[in-house]
């Protein structure tokens, strides 16, 4: 697998507001990393937690190629925390 992240295209369409701001010689990186070997997973049977190791494997080279790019520091955090299933949200009014 090619790890393939990118930078600055935030600067040309926003990914929250949708906002497109096309600007000559926005500067926008892409870097193509080092393949990932997966060939120690190959004989495993496909389950959910194999599934998340190879998740958490791309996730994590993807996050320092990220912050290599970006010229700041990895954050050292989880990668991601998902929501408690059943817990409901309370209405905002």
């Amino acid at each position: 697998m090619i790890p393939v992240v990118q930078w600055g295209a935030q600067r040309i369409h926003h990914p929250v507001t949708g906002k497109f701001r096309p600007r000559w010689r926005t500067p926008v990186t892409v870097v193509v990393g080092e393949p990932i070997d997966l060939s120690e997973y190959a004989d495993r049977p496909v389950t959910v937690e194999l599934l998340d190791e190879l998740t958490e494997k791309t996730m994590l080279r993807l996050r320092e190629m990220l912050a290599e790019i970006r010229g700041v520091p990895a954050p050292t955090g989880p990668l991601f925390t998902l929501p408690k299933a059943g817990r409901k949200r309370e209405a905002t009014s």
